[in-house]
């Protein structure tokens, strides 16, 4: 498969180091489908990865913290590109401030 092809490579190539950084430094968004990052990855940074290898990679990242993605048929379409925002409202749901 593709992550066991990618994982015999170095932890982080330096393509998906720029991906990272873009997601950060980039994209405002809170979250994205797969396709629409595939598509801003193809026209701003001028990479073109297949859907297969973006999962492999977004798989790696939600390993490393940097985002939240997660494989089941149900949320793989979608990318939460702020993770720290995601726990603060799941934070605001369930503590009381009282």
């Amino acid at each position: 498969s593709m992550l066991n092809q990618l994982e015999k490579e170095d932890p982080v190539p330096v393509a998906w180091a720029r991906v990272c950084d873009y997601c950060n430094s980039e994209l405002t968004n809170s979250w994205i489908t797969v396709d629409g990052l595939q598509a801003k990855v193809k026209t701003d940074l001028k990479l073109d990865l297949s859907v297969e290898h973006l999962r492999a990679v977004l798989v790696k990242f939600n390993e490393l913290g940097a985002c939240v993605y997660h494989t089941e048929e149900r949320l793989k379409n979608r990318v939460v590109l702020k993770p720290r925002l995601m726990l603060e409202c799941v934070k605001s749901l369930i503590y009381d401030r009282e």
